[in-house]
């Protein structure tokens, strides 16, 4: 296991702690809508929504690297 996957194990262990230990409803309002929703769901929401854009821009930017990379081989 290298250091970088230790430290991401740790930090979704302290994640879920932090999770479990907020999972009362609270009341959300949007526009026209209202409802309540669990702060677990929203903390594992916002931490799938925050994951997942990191990921797609990290792809993004690979993807702009090899294109600018193969335009310098080609002159």
């Amino acid at each position: 296991m290298t250091f970088k996957e230790f430290l991401l194990l740790i930090i979704l262990v302290l994640f879920l702690i932090f999770v479990v230990q907020n999972t009362q409803a609270f009341p959300v309002k949007f526009l026209i809508w209202s409802f309540s929703m669990s702060r677990a769901l929203w903390l594992i929401l916002g931490l799938l929504v925050g994951l997942s854009l990191g990921w797609v821009l990290t792809l993004r930017a690979k993807k702009k690297k090899d294109e600018l990379k193969s335009q310098k081989e080609k002159n």
